[in-house]
């Protein structure tokens, strides 16, 4: 071995490089008092260990210094001290050491003749990569022992506190955090005697991955002293004892792939075998043999399928050994398509003719011929060829939710006549539309909402094309679109409302039929139907009062909340638990201005006392819109004390400068404007109200028009209570129109209300499903002008009427009209 002091260096630095000198240069030189205890926040303690041999006086004898450490280092300080009398160092090398390769490392004193007793070997990497994590010879020193020193003599080899080099000390390479590691010394014992440990050779080893190694290490010695096997530069997961008789055991399993598989073969490990005094080293060689492992196929097995589907579905294969996956397809339907990537598509545009089952063998190999296979067995069962389908959908109570009408026809149509029946005391129809669906570019597209005035009958008709020249393909969707409101009464949370093709007792038999490419009508005994619902949602658990959810029922943040809803919706929206916790007047009606009144007179008195207690029957108000010349006035007339009323208007202002005034004593006003209108509240959170009787309300300045869209009015003790809205001095109506009765359901008044372009001879009659005669609400001459008139659930007799459907009609001399409206008790 050749022995050498490597005690020069002459790197070009720049930048970050130089830094870690610097740093290096101030841990060699950094004045110390005492050395410090042991530190390391990596992990184990790190550690410097040295040899323990025998030599004899006026021998040569080399000292091997290891080091063990478990992070990546980038600069090492490792002072030694020695017995000057009777040892004297030949040289220093780091030839075959861990550290061999790094070029910047320093030994003080920088020449062997000027070394006496102590010195310090320090290294630092600037262009190098750090040291990894391992265990194994540092650096080499050659002593020479004297010929005086006496057979039995013991010289240690230990560590000291070196001005200026400082105490024994490592860096970590990518935090530069100091280290202080464990230190084992070493020593050179004196004796003309002692022989060091023999070891039995281990031939090279060959293993597969994945098998397991089992390895017997033996060593004696000539002077039967007690043996120290250590195994360095293991692999991972490989453990080795020392069993403390002269053996030690090595157990390993190899990995299937990355480094410690085949792919990091061969493998040395480094043994180290010491009587205490004398010591050998050793290597075992270890290689690894790839062994191959087939891929593994993920694939659904068994698919069911109709007759004229598109079967589209995606196979994958994994290898364990992660090589490249070819495929190989057996029975593979005529026109099936199969793309061979990974993972892969399979794609099958069937026929209505393809019935029964198609076996298809998929073969995934890897390169080296290893395979798995998969049998997909598709079993196709005859189709209808014309399906009509309707949605089965949920939502809460007043939300509105969308219900499509789904055509699945293997064959193409013409032109289709649907009629969809559902449940008019429970769901509202909001709109019937082809936007988005199949039939959006169908040439002729009629919708009638309830059919000859039947409420819960829907027709839909589309044709492609006027001419029939063109066709709807073959496919599967929505080809009309139902929006329905669900009733805000959450008394119904929980139930089903059908909504199911209609079939009438109709010669034609044209109800929900199709055409074909020519013309010809598709009858219903070839179309197979599918019925759906709108089911109404649960709201959780309701706590009334708890607007805000915070989980305390009347408090203020929950009137806050709901004042906040009422100017803003949008921002401030109720969800359906809040819905549902908002019904405090307990009407089964969430969200209204009488809830506001109850929920406020609760806050205030412990329950809903504070007002007056009033009869519903007898409650009647009207709201007036006035205009003269100093502006605009909203005026209000009850014969009840009023809690709380919500306006909606429109208004255009005078130069962008409207001023809205509050004229009710004792009410604060609130108003949020929007790009459409103008919400204005009048409540009090002190529990006032307005008196009965006529009172201004809210007066407009600097407005040039103003429009009242709608109004809410509660009384006192938070009832809802219809309101009556007049103009004075408004334009004559330029059309007939009637109105839609409000509210709706109702139970058990509805107002109902129309307007007359002239005056004549009016009759409004309320008629049952049947048609049959309920009650003449007018019959008289009227002026022109905007009326209304309230039925209160009674008949011609002064009974009360049933649950149900009823229609209004309005017959004038010169036109008529008919509405629905439904009673729910």
């Amino acid at each position: 071995m050749n022995y050498l002091a490597d005690t020069t260096f002459k790197p070009r630095l720049c930048g970050r490089e130089f830094l870690k000198l610097l740093s290096l240069l101030v841990i060699l030189i950094y004045p110390c008092q005492i050395v410090t205890a042991q530190s390391d926040s990596f992990g184990q303690i790190d550690r410097f260990y040295i040899d323990s041999v025998v030599a004899a006086p006026g021998g040569d004898i080399p000292v091997h210094f290891y080091l063990e450490n478990d992070e990546p280092l980038s600069s090492i300080s490792m002072p030694i001290k020695y017995d000057a009398s009777l040892l004297t160092i030949k040289s220093i090398s780091f030839s075959d050491s861990r550290a061999e390769y790094i070029g910047n490392k320093i030994i003080t004193p920088s020449t062997i003749e000027d070394i006496s007793g102590h010195f310090l070997v320090g290294m630092f990497i600037v262009f190098e990569d750090p040291l990894p994590a391992g265990d194994g010879l540092i650096f080499t020193a050659l002593f020479n022992v004297s010929e005086a020193a006496s057979n039995g003599t013991v010289l240690s080899i230990d560590t000291l506190f070196y001005p200026p080099g400082g105490e024994m000390i490592l860096v970590e390479a990518d935090s530069s955090t100091i280290i202080k590691p464990a230190f084992t010394p070493g020593k050179i014992s004196v004796s003309k005697n002692n022989y060091p440990p023999v070891v039995s050779k281990v031939q090279e080893q060959f293993i597969f991955e994945g098998d397991s190694l089992v390895l017997n290490i033996t060593a004696t010695d000539a002077n039967n002293d007690n043996l120290v096997i250590v195994c360095t530069d293991k692999p991972a997961g490989a453990i080795f004892k020392d069993n403390g008789d002269g053996t030690g055991t090595l157990k390993w399993q190899p990995d299937y792939i990355g480094p410690y598989s085949s792919d990091g073969s061969p493998f040395k490990l480094n043994l180290w075998i010491s009587d205490g005094d004398l010591s050998i080293a050793d290597e075992i060689f270890i290689n690894v043999v790839n062994k191959n492992r087939k891929p593994n196929i993920s694939v659904s097995l068994t698919n069911e399928y109709e007759s004229g589907d598109l079967i589209e579905f995606e196979i994958s294969a994994t290898d364990p050994d992660f090589e490249t996956i070819t495929w190989d397809v057996t029975n593979l339907p005529t026109n099936a398509v199969f793309d061979n990537e990974n993972p892969a598509h399979f794609s099958w545009a069937s026929s209505l003719t393809d019935t029964g089952a198609y076996d298809v063998r998929f073969i995934a190999a890897d390169p080296q011929g290893y395979a798995d296979t998969s049998v997909v067995t598709l079993k196709l069962v005859s189709s209808a060829i014309y399906q009509l389908l309707l949605d089965t959908i949920s939502g809460y109570p007043g939300e509105i939710v969308d219900v499509n009408v789904s055509l699945d026809n293997k064959l193409p149509i013409g032109s289709f006549d649907l009629l969809v029946n559902y449940d008019p005391t429970v769901t509202t129809v909001t709109g019937v539309t082809n936007t988005d669906t199949r039939a959006s570019g169908f040439e002729i597209y009629n919708t009638d909402i309830d059919e000859n005035d039947t409420p819960g009958n829907i027709r839909i008709f589309g044709k492609v094309d006027a001419s029939g020249a063109t066709l709807l393909e073959n496919g599967d969707g929505s080809i009309a679109k139902i929006s329905f409101r669900i009733i805000s009464n959450i008394s119904y949370a929980g139930l089903t409302a059908p909504v199911r093709f209609l079939f009438l007792d109709d010669l034609t038999l044209n109800d929900n039929t199709l055409t074909d490419t020519i013309g010809n009508k598709i009858e219903q005994n070839a179309i197979s139907y599918y019925d759906g619902y709108v089911g109404i949602l649960e709201m959780g658990t309701v706590l009334v009062g708890d607007i805000n959810l915070n989980g305390i029922a009347y408090d203020i943040g929950d009137a806050i909340y709901f004042t906040n809803y009422f100017m803003n919706p949008i921002s401030f929206p109720l969800n359906p638990l809040q819905y549902a916790n908002s019904d405090v007047n307990g009407d089964s009606y969430g969200g209204t201005i009488g809830d506001l009144v109850a929920l406020i007179n609760k806050i205030i008195s412990g329950d809903n006392s504070h007002g007056k207690n009033y009869s519903r029957e007898n409650l009647e108000a009207s709201v007036r819109l006035e205009n003269d010349l100093n502006g605009f006035t909203l005026k209000g007339n009850t014969n009840f004390e009023t809690g709380a009323v919500l306006f909606k208007i429109k208004a255009e202002s005078v130069n962008g400068d409207l001023a809205i005034i509050n004229l009710a004593d004792g009410m604060t006003l609130d108003y949020y404007e929007s790009d459409s209108e103008i919400r204005i509240l009048i409540y009090s959170l002190e529990g006032n109200w307005i008196p009965l009787g006529l009172n201004e309300l809210i007066s407009f300045e600097r407005a040039e028009t103003v429009e009242l869209v709608s109004v809410e009015m509660a009384t006192s003790d938070g009832q809802l209570v219809e309101v009556d809205m007049a103009s004075k001095g408004e334009e004559l109506p330029v059309e007939f129109v009637l109105n839609q009765n409000y509210p709706n359901p109702f139970n058990p008044r509805t107002n109902i209300s129309f307007s007359l372009p002239q005056a004549g001879k009016v009759v409004l009659t309320v008629y049952n499903i049947l048609g049959e005669k309920v009650n003449i609400l007018i019959d008289k001459e009227m002026s022109a002008g905007s009326h209304s008139v309230e039925w209160n659930s009674r008949d011609e007799n002064g009974s009360v009427v049933a649950s149900g459907i009823y229609l209004y009609r309005l017959e004038t001399n010169s036109k008529s009209e008919t509405r629905k409206m439904v009673l729910l008790k």
